[in-house]
């Protein structure tokens, strides 16, 4: 039976430290898991410019958004990337942004060994 969720294209992702560098994050091997909830998480092994880390993408939904005067529904992704960024900080924002356009950012909380975002799907 084909999954309902979207697919996420490997190299979707761009890594940028407060526009000062930028690496593509490739999403390869995907597995996914169940928890005791029946939540569904993609889990990927990825390879960075900078270093190898894991990712962990599970499609949390579907939201509306304006696009050129049309209300348009797009698939939201919650991302968290583990691994060894040497140039991220605590105070550092990294943004996220897809291969076409729409850009997502999040703060990283002080002392977290992961970073977290929402992402949208480009519509």
């Amino acid at each position: 039976m084909a999954s309902s969720r979207p697919l996420i294209p490997s190299n979707w992702l761009t890594v940028g430290l407060a526009g000062r560098w930028h690496t593509t994050v490739a999403l390869q091997e995907p597995t996914e898991t169940v928890n005791e909830h029946g939540d569904v998480s993609t889990s990927f092994k990825t390879v960075t410019g900078c270093s190898a880390v894991d990712a962990i993408v599970r499609h949390e939904g579907t939201v509306e958004v304006e696009k050129d005067g049309v209300m348009v529904q797009v698939s939201t992704y919650n991302v968290i990337l583990k691994g060894y960024y040497p140039a991220v900080t605590d105070k550092h924002r990294v943004v996220y942004q897809s291969r076409n356009h729409g850009v997502v950012a999040y703060d990283s909380p002080p002392g977290s060994p992961f970073t977290h975002l929402v992402m949208r799907e480009v519509v």
